[in-house]
Formats: structure tokens, C-alpha cells, sequence
């Protein structure tokens, strides 16, 4: 099965798990999750996680969560934001460290280094399962990836630390755009 086949036939299978099982799309109908569909949505996104690891090579899951990422970029005010820059990454690095403060946002040459600190970002998983699979978070990758390549208009490579879902104290990564 070639890669296109395989993410074709990944998301029919997990559009009709999300949708078919009641949970998640029980959840979603009525907006904030209670507390048993809450569970059930950590309980469902951490058994794909296991079983993604379990079953799929390396590369097959990075190149899924990655495009997860990017979606989820695309899909977020976030995107505007980096696509301002007009390439001019250091306006993006500006305006991050004054929300994050400058400790926790800075750049050196062509490096970008990050710290998110409070809590998991994810809005999909953020206050859910403590701990997740470490796949889970190269969806970040592919979101830092895609922020910060719109936003430089170069290509970048994203280096994670840290993680809070892999048990880290914050959200820590090295951003290197390209030449």
C-alpha cells in the first residue's frame, strides 16, 4: 500500500470511528464535552496513538501527525499571522516573545528557540490525557513547521525537547530555517 493509499484508508477509518461511535460526534454536536464523553474522547485518542505506534512505521506516523499539524495551522487565525511577515520571520519572533516573554521566545541567527510553558497548547488534547504517546506530539512539529516556513517563506526544521504529553515541563523546540 502506497503512502496515499495508506492516509486514504487511515482517515475513511477514522472519520467513521469519530462520527459512527457516538462519542466524539455526540460530543461535538453538543458542544463542550461533559465529563464521561471527555474521558471518552482521551480514552479513543490515546488507544489511536498506541495503536498508530503499534502498527505503522516511524515514518508513515510522522508523516501523518505532521500533516496533522499543518492542517491544524491552516485551519487557525495563527496562519495570518506568520503569512504577515512577508517573510520577515523575526516580526513573528517579536510578537510571540512578547506573549510568551523574550526568555521563551527568541531567535539567534537562523535558530528559533521556543518554550511554551503552563499546560499542552492543543486545544484537542490540552487539559485531557496527562501523559499521551510521544507520536502524538510530532503534531507540533508539523504545526511549528508550517507556521514558521509560512512566516520566514523558507523552508524550516523543527527540533522538539520537550514535551509536556511526553512528561516534560513545558513545550520546548528549536526552529532552524533553511538557507
Amino acid at each position: 500500500m502506497d503512502r496515499k493509499d495508506f492516509l486514504k484508508s487511515l482517515g475513511l477509518a477514522s472519520g467513521c470511528m469519530l462520527f459512527c461511535s457516538g462519542g466524539l460526534g455526540a460530543a461535538m454536536q453538543e458542544g463542550v464535552p461533559n465529563d464521561q464523553q471527555r474521558k471518552f474522547l482521551e480514552r479513543w485518542i490515546t488507544s489511536l496513538m498506541n495503536n498508530l505506534e503499534a502498527q505503522f512505521s516511524t515514518e508513515q506516523i510522522t508523516a501523518l501527525m505532521e500533516a496533522c499539524g499543518r492542517d491544524c495551522l491552516q485551519s487557525s487565525s495563527s496562519y495570518q499571522m506568520a503569512e504577515s511577515c512577508g517573510g520577515q520571520v523575526e516580526k513573528v519572533v517579536e510578537a510571540l516573545a512578547g506573549d510568551l516573554g523574550k526568555e521563551n521566545c527568541y531567535m539567534k541567527g537562523n535558530e528559533i528557540f521556543m518554550k511554551l510553558t503552563g499546560k499542552c497548547a492543543c486545544p484537542l488534547v490540552g487539559p485531557g490525557p496527562e501523559t499521551l504517546p510521544d507520536s502524538y506530539c510530532i503534531c507540533s512539529d508539523g504545526f511549528m513547521k508550517e507556521f514558521f516556513s509560512v512566516a520566514a517563506q523558507k523552508p524550516v526544521e523543527v527540533e522538539t525537547l520537550q514535551t509536556f504529553k511526553r512528561g516534560g515541563s513545558c513545550c520546548e523546540f528549536i526552529i532552524r530555517i533553511q538557507a
